[in-house]
């Protein structure tokens, strides 16, 4: 029998008012929630205290899923525009390890698929200890915005 990932599901909320210039896009700071106990409110992934049961692998799939909506205030725009993930995965997240960051692609190993305009899923090896700082990339009216929390992996 085949071995399944582990998975945490997290929901990406927005709400409140921001500029969305496109020329200076603000870094927003939404809510997080997730039913496994190992995200926190600020998004930050504790891969460390998810349970792992004999029928899982060692990697874990992280699905993010955006709600809410933002109303823009650049030009007195005023319009409320729901989230998106850009088009493809590669532009909707990037992930450094901390202690080599700047890295602006997924490590080797990793997988990211933009399921669709609301759903991007990240399947973390999760096996060798490190913290991996993360930065989303949601769109609101064609304006690029990042969201930038962080994942610990577990120790293999």
């Amino acid at each position: 029998m085949s071995k399944k990932d582990m998975e945490v599901d997290v929901t990406v909320t927005f709400s409140g008012s921001a500029s969305l210039d496109p020329d200076n896009p603000p870094t927003l700071s939404p809510t997080y929630s997730s039913s496994t106990g190992v995200v926190d409110s600020d998004g930050n992934i504790d891969l460390t205290q998810l349970l792992q049961s004999s029928d899982q692998k060692n990697e874990t799939k992280i699905s993010f899923t955006l709600a809410g909506e933002i109303a823009n205030t650049f030009n007195d725009d005023g319009k409320s525009y729901k989230p998106k993930w850009p088009s493809s995965g590669s532009d909707a997240i990037s992930v450094s390890q901390r202690e080599q960051a700047g890295g602006l692609d997924v490590p080797d190993g990793w997988d990211k698929n933009r399921n669709s305009d609301t759903k991007l899923t990240l399947t973390d090896p999760d096996d060798d200890g490190s913290t991996y700082d993360y930065t989303l990339y949601v769109k609101f009216d064609g304006v690029r915005c990042p969201v930038d929390p962080s994942i610990i992996n577990r120790s293999m």
